[in-house]
């Protein structure tokens, strides 16, 4: 019986973490804050998006116009894999997930996007 009262227990507060956790990645989205894994060519400065236009390659950064330049080198008939050759710390993979995904395509081709919070990051480019 003892047990069962520790299980009971542990089982809420684990429920109670969860909705606090889920709480607030909500209250940081709403308020225009980006979070999970920062996109290519992005960063976050005090949790909201930016872009990165001067980029430390040593680091293993990628530039915003690095990416943007090579999706268009793409769209002009060049291969995933020249150009990622020709472009600093980028894979043929992650430009290939990229060019397929229309959305994230036209944040680096047109500057705009469909989320809040990147088209509030995309603002300083045009």
């Amino acid at each position: 019986m003892v047990a069962d009262v520790i299980a009971a227990v542990a089982a809420e507060e684990r429920r109670s973490l969860i909705r606090r956790t889920e709480a607030g990645i909500r209250r940081a989205r709403e308020e225009g804050k980006w979070v999970g894994q920062v996109p290519v060519g992005f960063t976050t400065v005090n949790g909201y998006l930016r872009p990165i236009f001067s980029p430390d390659y040593e680091e293993g950064e990628v530039g915003y116009h690095d990416v943007a330049d090579a999706l268009q080198a793409i769209k002009n008939g060049a291969s995933y894999r020249e150009v990622a050759k020709a472009t600093p710390n980028i894979t043929r993979q992650t430009l290939s997930r990229i060019h397929q995904d229309n959305d994230r395509q036209e944040w680096y081709l047109k500057a705009s996007a469909d989320d809040e919070r990147v088209d509030a990051a995309l603002q300083s480019i045009s």
